[in-house]
């Protein structure tokens, strides 16, 4: 706790004081600077130092109501209103993570609930964000996200579909606006691009040498052989003339 709180003054943080219900009460009272926990610290202090005999007479019936209350404004009522109304989903998260918070472990209830939520995120992610438009024989396949383990199954299903039915000669995939493709994402990405009967060419308009992507050897091989656009009007133009070639 004392290493965290260093670091947290190091990089303009605000130190927490190891009581949640001491740092709310900071925060509800307006507290915005790292220099509040200093200023609780020495209140603290001077209280066990100087008054503490005085303190010892405050009943401890008196203490218990004054933390009860505090403890009851940590409940984020706004929020659990706000959950009920808009994602009950989410609202059966938070109560199920702080009843297993309070009668079982406080992590574990952590754990359970950032699982719960991961799950959620998992499913709602599931499905790629794409558009996919054929026109005379050339198919575009335009992705926005990223192309994972998480997705990609729901990314290689639909695509090889519509191949399938539309039948294209030439298959352009847009992945300017891809954020992040993994290994999983990469395998998916060298089936399609050794698909038989129909030719696939990339389009990326940002090359980061660091990524899973670039990286690869498909991409390499597909940059040696000039099937690496830079955008979708460069791409449309190269298959389009060497569609009129063959023909």
């Amino acid at each position: 706790m004392a290493i965290s709180n260093i670091v947290c003054g190091f990089m303009g943080g605000c130190p927490c004081t190891g009581v949640l219900i001491r740092t709310n009460v900071n925060i509800q009272t307006g507290a915005t600077h790292k220099i509040s926990q200093f200023i609780n610290a020495v209140i603290v202090f001077f209280i066990v130092v100087l008054l503490m005999n005085v303190f010892t007479y405050i009943p401890m019936a008196v203490i218990a109501a004054i933390l009860i209350t505090s403890a009851c404004r940590l409940v984020p009522k706004a929020i659990i209103k706000q959950l009920w109304n808009v994602d009950k989903f989410e609202f059966w998260i938070l109560i199920i993570t702080w009843l297993v918070c309070v009668f079982k472990d406080g992590a574990v209830g952590l754990m359970l609930g950032a699982f719960l939520s991961f799950l959620k995120q998992s499913e709602k992610t599931s499905e790629t964000q794409m558009k996919i438009e054929t026109d005379d024989k050339v198919m575009t396949v335009e992705l926005d996200g990223s192309l994972d383990y998480i997705n990609g199954l729901h990314f290689e299903t639909k695509v090889f579909d519509q191949i399938n039915t539309d039948e294209p000669t030439y298959v352009c995939v847009n992945l300017t606006r891809v954020i992040f493709v993994d290994i999983d994402g990469l395998f998916i990405l060298d089936n399609l691009f050794k698909k038989k009967g129909v030719e696939v060419v990339m389009v990326l308009s940002t090359e980061d040498e660091n990524s899973v992507l670039c990286k690869s050897a498909l991409y390499q091989k597909l940059k040696s052989e000039n099937n690496v656009f830079n955008s979708m009007s460069e791409a449309h133009s190269a298959v389009t003339s060497r569609e009129g070639k063959e023909a």
